[in-house]
């Protein structure tokens, strides 16, 4: 299956109507790992600001919260500075909470911050999130 997931990546980068049909006879392959044994496609690609590939991924019903051992889409495009491309999985409704993801928002948006431990968490009330 490795070889495999590893063709489909391929595909994404240079034809979406053979990585289509590698869909129809893989759709387990939307949310399979593309790179290492961890990475699915949706994550490689927000890591490597492909903005068209992460946006293909996701109207191909892709998990906007990606997989991998240690981050989401989201928290690597974030940490990454690829601001076009981390909007992409939020608006998909990726969880802004998924693992390690809300950690690095504060980079782009300092009144996100996680509080330190001991300074409280904010309120219900003062959610923000719609402001991404």
């Amino acid at each position: 299956m490795k070889e495999i997931a590893y063709e489909f990546r391929a595909t994404l980068t240079s034809d979406f109507a053979v990585a289509e049909s590698f869909l129809q006879n893989r759709p387990e392959l939307i949310d399979h790992p593309v790179f290492g044994d961890s990475e699915s496609a949706i994550h490689f690609f927000a890591t490597e600001n492909h903005g068209g590939i992460v946006t293909w991924l996701i109207d191909h019903n892709a998990c906007p919260n990606g997989i991998s051992d240690d981050d989401s889409p989201l928290h690597a495009a974030s940490q990454l500075g690829h601001l076009g491309i981390y909007r992409l999985p939020l608006k998909a409704g990726a969880d802004p909470n998924c693992k390690e993801s809300l950690s690095s928002l504060h980079v782009l948006f300092p009144e996100r911050r996680i509080p330190s431990e001991g300074q409280g968490r904010p309120s219900d009330g003062d959610n923000r999130s719609d402001q991404f």
